[in-house]
Order: C-alpha cells, then structure tokens, then sequence
C-alpha cells in the first residue's frame, strides 16, 4: 500500500514539473512572440514615420533630422545617347539611354547653383516595362536604363526622375532637361570653343592624332562629343573611368560661357534660343534661362586638387560627392567630411590664386646685432629657389620677446611651391644663422646677485 503511494505521489510530482516546465516554455514563447509583433510594430511605425517626413521634405541621416532649403531647386540634366530629333516611342528601348545625368542644385536666393555628377551605371530601383511598354514592376537595374523603358521624351524623363529621387532617399527633384547627343557640339561652339588639357590616356591611346596627353587642345565640332563620350564598352567601370574627364570639360565651358557673357551679355539668351526647340523639359524658358545664369554667377568655393582648410580639418580635395567630399591630409590620410559640416564651417581655399605667400619667424639672441640677423636672412632667400622676385622678400625686426628678438620673413611663390619653399626656407635659415654667427635663442632666466652694503650687514 505504501508503495502504491509513493508511486502516484512521484507520477502527481513528475506531472507536476511537467506541468511547471510546460508553462514556463509556453511563457517563453509567448514574450518571444510579443517581441517578434513588437519589434514589427516599431519597424512599420518608424518606416510610416520616415514616409511622413519624407513627405513633409524632412530627411533622417545618421540619426539627425534635416529640412531642406526651399530656396533651393533640385533639376535634373540629362544627355541621352541619340542624334537627330527626339521623338517619341512606342517601343521601349527605342528612345535611347541617359548617358549622362547631373544634378543642379540651384539656390534662388543667392543665385547661385552647384553640379553634381551622376555615374549613370549606379544601381538603384527603376520600373521595368516589357517590349511593347506595359508595366512589369520594379527591379534593381543601372540608373541609365529607367530612360531606356520610357518613350524617348516625357515619360523617359519622368522615370529617370523618379528612379534618381529613390536613389537620393526620396529626394524631390522639380524639373528636368534633357538634350541629345547633337546638342554637345552646339553648346560647345556657341561659347567660342572649350580649351582642355589631355590627362586621360584611355582617349589619348583611342585617338592619338587628335589628343596628346598633357597637350592643350581647344575642342570645336565633333571632336566635342567624341572627347566627352568616348568609353572602352570593353572595360568594366570605363563609364565611371570618364567622370573625371567630363567634370574637367564641365568646368572649362563653364569659365568659357562666364568669359563669353562677360563679353556678349546675349550669349545666354542665344543659347536658351537655339536649344529650346530640340531640348525635352517640364520648365518654363525663364526658369531653364535662370538655372543657366545661376551657374554662371555661382563662386566655386573648391574643386578637387585644391589645398582647404575647414573647421579643425585640412587637406587637399580628392573627390566632391554627394554627401561626403573626400580630403587627403598632408600625412596622406583620407577623411571624408560631410557637405552640411563643410557649407557650415569657413572654408580657406589655399589654390584659388596663382602665388601664396609664405609667413615665417625667427628668434635671434639679444647680443646678435639686428644687421647681422637681417644679413642672414636675405642670404638664406636668396639660397631656395622658387621664391618670386615679386613682391620683393620681407625680412623685418617684429618683436621683443623675454629671451629674444623676433624677425619675421615674407616670401612669395606659386601656390604649387609652398610646401617645397615652406620647408627649404626653413633648413636654410638655419644654415645661414650658422655661417653668419647668428644664436638662435631658448628661453632662460639671468640671476644677477648684488654685494650687500656694509651698513646692512651691520643692522
């Protein structure tokens, strides 16, 4: 009897614990799948948020929330790989490809406007339509092709819009332009022609006749195009390969179009005429002829290779992107400085003039006499090479310190020597001091001890 006892006890404990473990599992499953519903909740609130902001022109980055600047136009430019008229389509595929695609951002209230290059194989979501152009959906394909599955006009460029406003995170851009191939030649030869210096041996190597590299080259006609179009459809990335060279001619039409206007104040209204009949855009003349002024007037704070300095960060401009621009520090480290830091902080642009000068100064004792410094220093201009005769060397007494006179020396030299005059001014003034007798001076304390008169050592 006993036994049977302790036998269903142990069944009514097992089942017990069973029971216990049962629960505390279902529990666990149970705060599982309200963290699962929760963390689904949070995701679809924070993308119902991100949606609504987006609406209302508010952009999360990094955790920051920006507005954008309504003064500000976002116009798309685009430049489709066709010739002749640029009608419309029934087919998709037959109205070309955006071969080119840059952003102007142009700023109403300053009149100004910056340019910024979009690599047209970039991958992002486009809407795809079969053959005869009924929608499929979307996919993830190269920028260029969203022109592509349009009708060659509106609808093309309306895709293209729509597919570069997802890539910059909903972006809303307000108007585009778009021209074809044809167009180049035109735009080039109304400013006059476009000077360019050959750096990019990819079309150096295609067209050796007509362009040497580091030759100076003024592109007229057709030799347009084939510089600003040329790619080796051979080589991975030689679209991308070419940005550089078509940023380069960019600038340079852009400094011919300001010499042309300055000249000619017609030249833009001449161009405006002549392009509207075959250009394909949702702006008004006024507003395409404003956007083309804007760029005209707008002051070029830095373009890459120019020497900066913003906020505490310094270095030379390697690339201006979108979001970051690139700098390499003089230690030859990159940094990559957000464009709302940089349009925040001063920027000191070291290259935007030909010649710089070259501050520097120098401690000298006491007992040295001020012409002997003086001498030892006009001797060590005299030694580096790369020092401007003008303006003339300044090499003049500028303070008196605790342990020291202090002489500043001024140079000037091509903006592109200064580093190099910098630091050879600096060796040779130390050899100079050395030839002449000079003593460089270190900061000390003279103790001078007085005898004590007698009538004091009395008291």
């Amino acid at each position: 009897m006993k036994k049977q006892k302790m036998i269903r006890w142990l069944a009514w404990a097992v089942a017990g614990i069973a029971c216990v473990a049962g629960g505390i599992h279902v529990n666990q499953k149970y705060q599982e799948r309200e963290a699962a519903i929760r963390a689904i909740e949070a995701r679809a609130q924070a993308k119902s948020q991100e949606e609504e902001d987006l609406a209302n022109g508010i952009l999360t980055w990094n955790g920051k929330k920006y507005r954008r600047n309504t003064a500000i136009r976002a116009i798309l430019c685009i430049g489709v790989d066709t010739k002749g008229e640029m009608e419309a389509q029934n087919v998709a595929g037959k109205g070309g490809d955006a071969d080119a695609l840059f952003l102007v951002a142009q700023d109403a209230a300053k009149d100004e406007a910056q340019i910024v290059l979009i690599p047209r194989n970039t991958m992002t979501e486009i809407e795809v339509f079969d053959y005869f152009g009924n929608p499929i959906g979307t996919e993830t394909k190269q920028l260029t092709l969203a022109y592509a599955f349009g009708d060659g006009r509106e609808k093309s460029c309306e895709l293209t819009v729509g597919a570069l406003s997802k890539l910059l995170f909903g972006l809303q851009i307000d108007g585009y332009f778009a021209v074809n191939m044809d167009s180049i030649p035109y735009f080039n030869d109304a400013v006059g022609g476009v000077p360019i210096t050959v750096e990019d041996e990819m079309i150096a190597e295609k067209y050796p006749d007509d362009f040497k590299m580091g030759e100076t080259v003024t592109l007229t006609g057709d030799l347009t195009e084939k510089y600003v179009r040329f790619r080796d459809i051979n080589e991975d990335g030689s679209a991308t390969v070419r940005l550089p060279r078509q940023k380069g001619y960019l600038k340079s039409f852009i400094q011919r179009a300001k010499e042309s206007q300055t000249a000619d104040k017609t030249t833009i209204t001449r161009l405006v005429d002549g392009i509207q009949e075959k250009a394909i855009t949702n702006m008004a003349k006024d507003q395409y002829m404003d956007m083309g002024l804007a760029m005209l007037n707008s002051p070029k704070t830095m373009e890459d290779g120019d020497f900066i300095e913003a906020g505490n960060v310094s270095g030379t401009v390697r690339d201006i992107g979108l979001i970051y621009t690139q700098l390499c520090t003089i230690d030859n480290k990159d940094i990559y400085v957000p464009n709302s830091d940089l349009s925040a902080s001063k920027i000191v642009n070291y290259n935007r003039e030909p010649q710089r000068r070259v501050d520097l100064t120098f401690g000298a004792d006491y007992t040295c006499r001020p012409e002997q410094v003086k001498a030892a220093l006009h001797n060590a201009v005299s030694l580096v090479s790369g020092i401007l005769p003008e303006p003339a060397p300044f090499v003049r007494v500028s303070g008196y310190g605790e342990s020291n006179i202090e002489y500043t020396v001024r140079v000037w030299c091509k903006t592109a020597d200064y580093w190099t005059v910098y630091y050879d001014l600096m060796e040779a003034v130390g050899a100079a001091f050395d030839a002449h007798g000079v003593s460089m001076s270190y900061p000390q304390m003279n103790v001078h001890v007085l005898d004590t008169p007698e009538s004091a050592k009395k008291d």
